[in-house]
């Protein structure tokens, strides 16, 4: 191959495919090409008061590929990785009215009304029998969350808890996804003690649908064993910059600020602006992870449809001391809290002392940022894990274009444009990134998919 293997975008699956294409192909010139002004996407995350912060909840998690874990754990320097078992690095907890259960991440009925739980169990039960998990990707993420809800946990379940989650978050949208429930991570209810969960583990389903009452003590046959990656030195956007050194190291070429503005798929020629000035590049192979509905753009002209969104905000908090819980992240399932997420790092950073918290925002833009803050110290002083201490300095820092709304015609934009590539597709060019085949969207997801693709290219 004499002409170079382009990857465009680098997030970590763009990151991760140009050095597998390299290491395959060492003789190859590759070239990474970016819009943005650096490489890394969401993982970069925010250089603020004094310190470094993730964009929401982080902490990679392994897929379970050697080919692609062993990359991960290579980036970061072995003084520097931390490497979580699941039991610790998957802990979550639900606030609800200032309150935490840190037994597990999903609404606690069973605590805030035990006859609610009752009636939701009962309903359950009578449900026909399902797969055992929250149901297929694909069905699941084109499908109305009323819909998948009542068929989960019934109709109850979906009138009390979810559907009110799911409204607090992402507002009175008509057909919103069924993808809304797992962002609220409302996939399981807290709805029974641990015996009689542990009577009804050998049903599949009901374990599906029904959270484990002590996540520390899940027992081990139902644990998954990845493994949670952290680097202590700079958090996640340390595995940008590990998978860049290692790229430079190979002889990886990485382009930013550049604006790709069409793909020709039959002449294998794309066409590039940087610096003012615009110029054509031929390609032996092209690798998108930039999203179907984005690439399609590039290729064929088709616009992309405007998303809604919701103003996403993240509080960055400083405290005067560690929070002393080895709770990672905790979803708000209060109905009237304008939190959705709080990120714990001191439980999973690795460092002594740890006095970092963020808490994400979706939504209530009747909210401003200065009042935000006075919620955010309030809310703090009554809150469980932080009652004792105090905050020294925080700011909101808001995430650029919102927080996408997960409606069903977001979702089969991703798979409609998935559909035409699929249909103009040649031997020269591979697909992937966020909403490929209208499924792929969290971030592991997104990484195998694409790599899955790479076999392709010989």
């Amino acid at each position: 191959m004499s002409e170079p293997i382009i990857v465009l975008g680098s997030g970590l699956s763009g990151l991760m495919a140009a050095v597998v294409l390299k290491q395959k192909f060492p003789r190859q010139d590759v070239i990474n090409i970016e819009k943005a002004p650096q490489s890394g996407g969401l993982l970069i995350g925010h250089r603020v008061l004094g310190d470094r912060f993730d964009i929401g909840t982080h902490i990679l998690q392994e897929t379970g590929r050697d080919d692609i874990d062993t990359v991960l754990r290579a980036c970061i320097k072995p003084e520097n990785l931390i490497v979580l078992d699941s039991a610790v690095g998957d802990v979550a907890a639900t606030v609800v009215g200032g309150g935490i259960c840190d037994r597990f991440g999903y609404p606690d009925v069973l605590s805030e009304d035990e006859g609610l739980a009752k009636q939701i169990l009962t309903e359950m039960e009578m449900l026909p029998k399902a797969e055992p998990s929250f149901s297929t990707k694909f069905k699941l993420r084109h499908t109305d969350f009323r819909v998948i809800s009542r068929n989960w946990f019934g109709e109850t379940a979906t009138t009390s808890v979810t559907e009110p989650l799911v409204r607090r978050l992402f507002g009175e949208h008509n057909s919103l996804s069924g993808f809304a429930l797992e962002l609220c991570n409302a996939t399981r209810l807290g709805l029974v003690d641990v015996n009689k969960w542990e009577v009804k583990a050998p049903d599949d389903t009901f374990r599906a649908r029904v959270a484990y009452p002590d996540q520390r003590n899940l027992p081990i046959e139902y644990r998954h064993n990845r493994k949670s990656l952290y680097s202590f030195r700079g958090g996640s956007s340390d595995f940008v910059r590990g998978l860049m050194d290692l790229g430079f190291s190979l002889g990886i070429k990485y382009l930013t600020n550049t604006n790709v503005n069409s793909i020709d798929t039959a002449r294998n020629e794309l066409s590039i602006s940087a610096n003012g000035e615009t110029t054509s590049i031929s390609y032996a192979y092209l690798v998108s992870s930039i999203g179907p509905i984005f690439t399609r753009a590039l290729i064929s002209g088709v616009k992309p449809v405007e998303s809604d969104r919701v103003v996403y905000r993240l509080i960055h908090i400083v405290l005067d001391r560690p929070t002393n819980s080895d709770v990672c992240y905790a979803y708000f399932h209060d109905f009237q809290s304008p939190f959705f997420r709080i990120t714990n790092y001191g439980a999973f950073s690795g460092r002594e002392h740890d006095e970092r918290l963020t808490i994400e925002v979706l939504g209530h833009d009747d909210i401003s940022d200065s009042r935000l803050l006075d919620l955010t110290t309030k809310f703090l002083l009554e809150f469980d894990w932080t009652k004792n201490c105090s905050v020294v300095k925080s700011q909101v820092v808001r995430g650029m274009g919102g927080f996408p709304i997960p409606t069903l015609s977001q979702f089969d934009q991703y798979y409609a444009a998935s559909q035409d590539l699929e249909s103009i597709k040649t031997r020269s060019v591979v697909f992937g990134g966020v909403g490929s085949e209208g499924v792929h969207f969290f971030q592991n997801e997104v990484l195998t998919h694409l790599l899955d693709q790479l076999s392709f290219i010989s």
